[in-house]
């Protein structure tokens, strides 16, 4: 389990809160107290996952202080986090709608004192969750990794095949020229004998030029041409031998790379028109992807809580936040940074780019949308 995850017990009533830390500080060390989301956000860890324990008077408190949370606070959208409400014996049904519907994870009957018992229960449970979400975001980091490993092998064997044929190559043009440069040397012997030189000094004895002319190209120009050509050899043999050697690992690789490529990356669509996202998720359903959907920035950052995305396909225009707003939030957060962000916008105006860019996107689809345009950009990023 996780070490990196905080308890606090947020609530309106002292005296609940000693209450509830005291059931919890043996298993699980000292919690923090808040009351006020405004100050939530206090000696937080921005890296840290949280186990929330919203301990109020009623429910409708409880819901009041949560969303008084995302509104006043600049972490809780972005830190891993599960909730738990303490209730009492006649609110259990409407906390068990909300949790169905996702408002909160889990609910515990508290009160009376009689059912504190399953909280230790409810918190263990939760950090298990957040640490199964840190496992598997682990997981699809790797995996990515991994089918970039993959494509190791190929791109060696075609480097040393490319390499080999320069050598083998390399080695032809030397024999060519040591055979050339013999030929050239008799025809300027021929040249210079039969006067085709007006300025150069009478030649008293033509045998002997031309024994000296021989005597050069054997004993100084062909053992360089030779030597030349026999050093390609090892050059050749070098590189058969490395792809012996490295045979085993770059099956290897291929073979995790195959394994890699059933855990199925995951694409989220921000969009508030439902058509719209429906669109996309047809257009990216022939592929490979896990489609994940969110309506607003909000439902983006809920998605982001129980899944960690290897891309995100974000609409600029969103309820509340918007997208460029929600792409900054992101890109601020360390866990989130490395997720790249594509805009989708129907608007292509400069100044919308340059925020994009500025908030973190790393790309652009204008719609209306074009089938390969979009496919060509998420093939693009999941493969980084």
């Amino acid at each position: 389990m996780s070490s990196r995850t905080g308890l606090v017990v947020v609530t309106d009533v002292a005296p609940d809160a000693d209450i509830v830390c005291r059931l919890l500080t043996d298993e699980y060390g000292a919690a923090r107290v808040s009351a006020d989301p405004e100050d939530f956000d206090r000696n937080l860890d921005p890296e840290q996952a949280l186990v929330l324990i919203l301990a109020f008077r009623s429910l409708e408190e409880a819901e009041r202080y949560y969303l008084g949370l995302y509104r006043r606070s600049t972490l809780i959208h972005t830190l891993p986090h599960r909730t738990i409400v303490l209730c009492a014996a006649d609110e259990v049904r409407e906390v068990y709608a909300l949790c169905r519907k996702n408002y909160f994870d889990d609910y515990v009957l508290f009160w009376p004192l009689s059912h504190e018992a399953r909280l230790p229960m409810s918190v263990h449970l939760a950090m298990r969750a957040l640490a199964e979400l840190q496992t598997v975001a682990q997981l699809h980091r790797v995996s990515a990794k991994a089918r970039r490993v993959g494509e190791i092998g190929p791109a060696l064997e075609a480097q040393i095949a490319a390499g080999g044929t320069f050598a083998e190559n390399a080695r032809r043009s030397m024999q060519q020229a040591q055979a050339g440069v013999g030929d050239a040397l008799d025809r300027f012997s021929a040249r210079m004998l039969g006067g085709a030189f007006d300025d150069a000094p009478g030649v008293h004895n033509p045998d002997k030029l031309r024994r000296e002319i021989g005597r050069v190209n054997a004993e100084d120009v062909q053992p360089i041409l030779r030597g030349a050509t026999e050093a390609a050899q090892p050059i050749q043999q070098w590189m058969g031998a490395l792809m012996s050697e490295v045979a085993p690992q770059l099956e290897a690789a291929r073979e995790i790379a195959e394994i890699a490529r059933e855990v199925l990356p995951i694409v989220l669509i921000v969009d508030d028109d439902e058509f719209q996202r429906k669109i996309i998720a047809r257009i990216l359903s022939g592929e490979r992807y896990e489609i994940l959907q969110a309506g607003s920035g909000a439902d983006a950052f809920a998605a982001l809580r129980r899944c960690r995305p290897d891309l995100i396909l974000m609409d600029i225009q969103l309820p509340g936040t918007d997208g460029i707003s929600v792409t900054r939030l992101l890109n601020s957060t360390q866990r989130y940074r490395d997720i790249p962000v594509i805009m989708v916008t129907g608007h292509s105006g400069k100044q919308v780019l340059i925020d994009s860019r500025a908030a973190g996107a790393v790309d652009f689809i204008v719609k209306p949308l074009d089938r390969e345009t979009l496919l060509k950009k998420v093939a693009k990023y999941l493969a980084r």
